[in-house]
């Protein structure tokens, strides 16, 4: 739960939530964590030494359909210890996108066309 809280703090660092909304929002996530351990998994993201999956999806997705993509993600990522953030955004049409550092993949029928459409040079 701890580094659930920490990648989210950090996938937000830079949102232009206000910021005692989000102030209030992590004091609401934090019930029943370990505030010392929240800080030292944030340390750990910001330092590289934990890397966060941001996982966007068109709905919200069942607990074995994210050990799947947990497992698939862990599998491309051997070498890095990974924490996932699973969220919901209707923008993503269809589909999935994960960011995990400078690396995106995405399984969405958006990503699909652009896709076809570079192929096409337009």
């Amino acid at each position: 739960m701890e580094k659930q809280i920490a990648a989210k703090l950090y996938i937000n660092r830079n949102s232009s939530e206000d910021l005692n909304l989000r102030l209030l929002r992590l004091l609401n996530d934090l019930e029943g964590a370990n505030i010392e351990e929240v800080i030292k998994s944030y340390e750990l993201i910001t330092s590289g030494k934990i890397k966060v999956a941001h996982t966007l999806s068109s709905v919200d997705l069942e607990s074995e359909q994210r050990s799947k993509i947990e497992s698939k993600i862990n599998s491309m990522f051997k070498d890095e210890e990974l924490v996932f953030v699973f969220e919901v955004d209707e923008a993503v049409e269809f589909g999935i996108q994960i960011k995990v550092g400078d690396d995106e993949i995405s399984f969405s029928t958006n990503s699909k066309l652009n896709d076809v459409l570079a192929e096409n040079g337009n």
